[in-house]
């Protein structure tokens, strides 16, 4: 072999085995609750008295929205067992600023968009959205929803939690750099998340991992405070009456957490939320700790999950909301399809939203939910009422 050959065959031996790894993880976190699958049509069958979610053409329009700002702040805060963490914090808002070519990084691979960094706030007073990361990720792995759901008029931050594994950051300088053994160990912190502290030792482990919802109320505490700081950026900018919270896997336990199921680790500020393929067995929760989340809730999974075993999210959270409570399929997702730019898929951030219905389903269904509850918008509601495009069941009580 030449050896000016080494460096790319290395690369794309990388790629192969971070790749393998990503599939490994989906498959570790599709969480069985019982031995007997449960289908599609048993979980979305309706209420007695209720018609099932009709099909209806798209309200939301991804594409339209304000342009976007972007900044990293920093945030710091204190576990119950007295650890001080600081880590980074990725903002997206609404801006009236020129945007201009950016870059998210994840390793070597990349997505490409357009945003304003460092941009002006546009005026106005916006609901804030908090976003959770899954497993070995970063505040940036879902980037084709924050990013967007900015577009459509809120400020969203995505915190870097300070896991014990991670493949990346959001500052670049940050990421760790590609070691032998690094997949491995990847796929070993994925395996005791999934396993023991969202599995048979959940109730036992949330001490240990309370540092997440201790990061995202310490996010919050960031943006209420800095919206309240004139000298700020965000100076009256936030409208701290409407809050959001919402997570992928790892982060959607965040999410619950935070939207109330363990009272301990929960923040009475929070008005919505989303749970984006969470934990499905029957100790991560109970269903008093389910029935514990008194704001409007909406749950979201792949199809592709629940023909690998994934456990009955109707059975054990939807059925024990008090409600509002929304349940979307989403039509041949996987778990990591609710993240984005680990993987090589799409170069840029429109990408994942113009030729993804996948992901442009998540997106849109998100930011209905978050626009209707935290902004009383009456057409994103209509989203709210149809089965579109990239869903394949859906279920909704208000």
């Amino acid at each position: 072999m030449k050896p000016c050959c080494r460096p790319v065959l290395q690369n794309r031996r990388w790629s192969r085995m971070l790749l393998s790894v990503l599939l490994c993880v989906s498959s570790l976190f599709c969480w069985s609750a019982t031995a007997q699958e449960v289908s599609s049509e048993a979980r979305f069958a309706p209420p007695a008295g209720m018609a099932p979610v009709p099909r209806g053409q798209d309200v939301l329009v991804l594409s339209q929205g304000s342009k976007v700002g972007y900044r990293v702040m920093e945030v710091s805060t204190i576990d119950e067992w007295g650890r001080r963490t600081t880590t980074d914090v990725a903002v997206w808002y609404p801006t009236e600023d020129q945007e201009g070519p950016f870059v998210y990084g994840y390793g070597r691979n990349t997505i490409r968009t357009r945003l304003a960094q460092n941009g002006t706030v546009a005026p106005g007073r916006y609901p804030l959205v908090v976003f959770s990361h899954g497993a070995t990720g970063s505040g940036l792995t879902s980037a084709f929803l924050t990013e967007t759901l900015a577009r459509h008029g809120f400020i969203v931050a995505a915190v870097d939690h300070t896991d014990e594994v991670f493949l990346a950051r959001i500052r670049p300088d940050a990421t760790p750099q590609r070691k032998r053994g690094q997949a491995v160990r990847a796929l070993a912190y994925a395996a005791k998340v999934r396993n023991k502290w969202l599995g048979d030792d959940a109730v036992a482990s949330r001490p240990k991992i309370s540092y997440r919802p201790a990061q995202i109320r310490a996010t919050i505490d960031l943006l209420v405070n800095a919206s309240r700081d004139r000298s700020s950026p965000f100076a009256g900018r936030l409208d701290t009456e409407h809050i959001g919270v919402m997570g992928h896997s790892f982060g959607a336990w965040t999410t619950m957490v935070v939207a109330g199921t363990v009272q301990r680790y929960a923040d009475p500020r929070v008005d919505a939320a989303i749970a984006l393929s969470p934990a499905v067995n029957g100790t991560v929760f109970s269903a008093e700790e389910v029935a514990n989340i008194r704001v409007p809730f909406l749950l979201m999974f792949g199809s592709t999950e629940v023909t690998q075993g994934r456990g009955n999210d109707r059975k054990h959270f939807y059925d024990h909301l008090p409600g509002p409570k929304y349940m979307v399929e989403i039509e041949g997702a996987v778990h990591t399809t609710f993240s984005g730019g680990i993987r090589q898929e799409h170069p840029t951030l429109e990408g994942y939203l113009t030729q993804d219905v996948n992901r442009a389903a998540i997106t849109r269904y998100a930011i209905a939910f978050m626009r209707y509850h935290l902004k009383g918008d009456g057409a994103a509601h209509q989203q709210l009422t149809i089965r579109g495009s990239g869903v394949t069941n859906y279920l909704y009580e208000e």
